[in-house]
């Protein structure tokens, strides 16, 4: 996968180290991408890498974190009226 953001597509960006005696030695500036768990347009789960400015924009939609296998959330049972005497 590429050092770009999914969401705004900021990548790399290429310049000059400057010494103080003026000599200059290319180097990149990566963006800051953190992989995130999304939902997409159509529903699914998907991992991209996304910038922290986009994520902290609220521009993605974090996907909900899965339930471990095998452990289930109890359900809600009704109280029936005059059971519990």
């Amino acid at each position: 996968m590429a050092r770009k953001c999914y969401v705004c597509g900021k990548g790399p960006v290429t310049g000059h180290n400057v010494s103080h005696a003026n000599n200059r030695n290319k180097r990149r500036w990566l963006p800051n991408l953190q992989p995130v768990k999304i939902i997409d347009e159509d529903g699914n789960r998907r991992r991209v890498k996304v910038c922290t400015t986009c994520i902290k924009s609220n521009r993605i939609r974090k996907a909900p974190a899965k339930d471990p296998v095998g452990h289930k959330a109890p359900e809600a049972v009704p109280i029936e009226e005059g059971a519990a005497e």
